[in-house]
C-alpha cells in the first residue's frame, strides 16, 4: 500500500491535511473518503485505511482545520467552527475526491458529529454511497433524563459548554473551547443544529446508506440516532446496532470500531457495499 500525505486548498483559503492510502495493485473502483470524529485526528483512522487499501478500496484520510497537520497550518488566533468544516474542508476533500477519481465510486464514511454535518457540504452529491458510524443528533431533549439531570448539578460549578463537552462528547479534551460552545448551542434548540440550517441537501441526497451504532456507546441515544436519520430523505438506509458480544468483543464505545485488529468489524462495511447496488439520483 502507498501512503501519500498531501495539502488542499479550501474555497476560503485555509489548508487541509489529507492523505491517500492506494491499494498495492492499484485503485479498484472505489474510493473511501474518511470524515471523522470531532477530536480526532486521521491518524486515528490508519490501522481501517490501511486494511480498506489491503482490499482494494483506496482511502482518503484527512484532518479538519482545528485538528492535526491542518491546525499546524493555520494561525492559532482563527477561532475555527463546525460549520466551516463542513461546507469549507469536508467539501473541499469531496471536491478533490471526484477530480481525482472521476470513474470510481465514492464511499463517504462519516464518524460522530462529521455523520451530522455531513449534508452542509454541498460537495455532497457528489458521493455513491454512505456510512454514518456513531452518529447521533445533538440535542439535549433527546438524551436521557438521568444523564441531563447530573449534568445540570455540574453545571453550578462549571460553564454550560464544558459540562455538556464533558458529559456529552467523547473527546473533550481535546475540542477548542469555541466548537464546544458552538455544540452547546446547538444542542439547546429541540432539532439542534436543524433549528438554524436548512436540510434540503440531506433529503435531496438519495444514495444507499448505512447506519452503524454500538450498544455501549453513551453519546449516540437511541431517539437522537433516530432523529438524525430521518433527515436523510429517501436515501435506501440499513441500521445496523452492533453489540460487543457479537463479536467477541468486551467493549466498542465509540470510538472501538477504528481500532487495530477490528477486522471483523470492518468486513461490516465492506459486505454492504458488496450487496448494494447503486441506482444513484439526486432530488433537485
Amino acid at each position: 500500500m502507498k501512503s501519500n500525505e498531501h495539502i488542499l486548498r479550501t474555497r476560503d483559503g485555509r489548508l487541509i491535511a489529507f492523505a491517500l492510502h492506494v491499494p498495492p495493485q492499484g485503485a479498484g473502483g472505489r474510493v473511501l473518503v474518511i470524515a471523522p470524529e470531532a477530536g480526532l485526528e486521521q491518524g486515528f483512522y490508519q490501522p481501517m485505511a490501511t486494511w480498506c487499501a489491503q482490499q482494494g478500496i483506496s482511502v482518503i484520510t484527512f484532518d479538519y482545520r482545528s485538528f492535526g497537520q491542518s491546525a499546524l497550518m493555520q494561525s492559532p488566533h482563527r477561532a475555527d467552527t463546525i460549520r466551516q468544516w463542513a461546507n469549507q474542508d469536508l467539501d473541499a476533500v469531496l471536491c478533490h475526491t471526484r477530480h481525482s477519481f472521476p470513474a470510481d465510486e465514492i464511499i463517504l464514511l462519516a464518524h460522530g458529529l462529521s455523520g451530522q454535518i455531513a449534508g452542509m457540504a454541498a460537495s455532497i452529491e457528489k458521493i455513491d454511497f454512505l456510512a454514518l458510524v456513531g452518529s447521533a443528533l445533538h440535542a439535549r431533549r433527546l438524551w436521557p433524563r438521568a444523564n441531563r439531570a447530573i449534568a445540570a448539578m455540574q453545571g453550578l460549578a462549571a460553564l454550560p459548554e464544558q459540562v455538556w463537552a464533558r458529559r456529552f462528547l467523547p473527546n473533550p479534551e481535546k475540542i477548542p473551547a469555541n466548537i464546544a460552545r458552538e455544540l452547546f448551542e446547538w444542542s439547546s434548540y429541540p432539532h439542534g443544529f436543524f433549528d438554524l440550517f436548512p436540510d434540503y441537501n440531506y433529503r435531496r441526497l438519495n444514495v444507499p446508506l448505512l447506519a452503524l451504532n454500538f450498544s455501549d456507546d453513551p453519546h449516540t441515544p437511541r431517539r437522537a440516532i433516530e432523529k438524525l436519520l430521518r433527515h436523510y430523505g429517501p436515501s435506501r438506509m440499513k441500521q445496523l446496532l452492533i453489540r460487543p458480544a457479537d463479536f467477541s468483543l468486551k467493549h466498542i464505545g465509540h470510538n472501538g470500531f477504528f481500532n487495530a485488529g477490528n477486522e471483523k468489524l470492518w468486513c461490516c462495511l465492506v459486505n454492504w457495499l458488496h450487496e448494494t447496488s447503486v441506482e444513484k439520483r439526486y432530488f433537485f
